[in-house]
């Protein structure tokens, strides 16, 4: 308790203060005393206390010399742009497999380069503290639940592509993601699904594993109060080539250094990309005949409802 604290708590017990049974009890000119008392005391005390601010405007309040706002968020812009200008300086030889589930063409400019200014791309440098948290949310999940193995690396040498599972076991594969509350929509996202897909496929096929299911966790950064929410879901091993055939087409056109159609790519990839000016020239974005081949190859997975081992138990 400090000092400020513990002169309250003497008002208090002593029934002095302007609040108590005693003050209503007192004369006009004993009220005014105890008042000129308590306020004397309280400038006495708040002059000591440089930490205890005196009677300020709301901007003073929220405002601090010591720490800038401004500069926090030019800072966290900043390194969004030295990561991409970084990853951009590597040479991969290998598709993402989160490539593999957006547009193909947006992908085709990026790994060939395309100029785009790095500053329209980071319009919102409040990700980085966002995908922080999700990294931080991912570590504490993986190093408490009794996975099998976490991060792995996984490479096809098949298909050229490669990406990292964020956690296996007993036959289920997962993927973690983090999001806000108001966010979730009652079910999964169907790209969420492809990834733990693409990985649980090649695992089977080239690994030797044995996965049967996709496991999809949500852990909700702004209400951590909350379970995470889990949903094991069939593979469907037809849907994952026909994905993983994307990246030979991806790099059959990058090195023939032809455009490749916009497949894979939907109405809000196509709103936010940053290759909207070279799609507008190369024919426009998401022609209906790509939209339309990509539905056809969608099935839902069969959500399992009813298993003999639960994939993700909540404590």
């Amino acid at each position: 308790m400090d000092e400020y604290t513990r002169l309250l708590r003497y008002l208090e017990d002593y029934n002095i203060g302007t609040g108590s049974k005693k003050w209503e009890s007192l004369d006009e000119p004993a009220k005014k005393e105890v008042e000129q008392e308590e306020e004397l005391k309280t400038e006495e005390y708040q002059e000591k206390q440089p930490g205890i601010p005196q009677q300020q405007t709301e901007e003073q309040i929220y405002s601090s010399k010591a720490f800038d706002s401004e500069k926090y968020t030019s800072l966290m812009r900043s390194k969004l742009i030295d990561d991409y200008k970084t990853l951009q300086s590597y040479e991969r030889p290998y598709i993402a497999v989160s490539e593999l589930y957006s547009c193909l063409r947006k992908n085709y400019y990026y790994r060939l380069k395309y100029t785009v200014d790095p500053k329209d791309l980071f319009k919102y440098p409040k990700v980085y503290l966002m995908q922080k948290v999700g990294d931080a949310i991912h570590e504490a999940l993986q190093s408490v639940y009794d996975f099998t193995e976490v991060n792995k690396s996984v490479v096809s040498e098949k298909y050229k592509v490669k990406g990292k599972i964020d956690a296996f076991k007993d036959g289920f594969v997962y993927e973690i993601k983090t999001l806000d509350e108001n966010k979730f929509l009652g079910t999964y996202s169907k790209e969420h699904y492809y990834q733990g897909l693409i990985y649980a496929y090649i695992l089977n096929t080239e690994y030797n594993y044995n996965i049967n299911t996709v496991v999809v966790i949500y852990v909700f950064r702004d209400n951590l109060k909350r379970n995470p929410v889990a949903f094991d879901l069939s593979l469907d091993n037809d849907l994952a080539k026909s994905l993983l055939e994307r990246a030979l087409l991806l790099q059959d056109h990058i090195q023939r250094k032809e455009v490749i159609n916009p497949i894979g790519a939907t109405k809000d990839q196509c709103h936010y990309c940053e290759f909207k000016v070279f799609c507008s020239k190369d024919g426009g974005p998401v022609p209906k005949q790509y939209k339309q081949k990509d539905k056809k190859q969608e099935k839902k997975p069969q959500e399992k409802k009813q298993e003999k081992k639960t994939a993700f138990l909540l404590g």
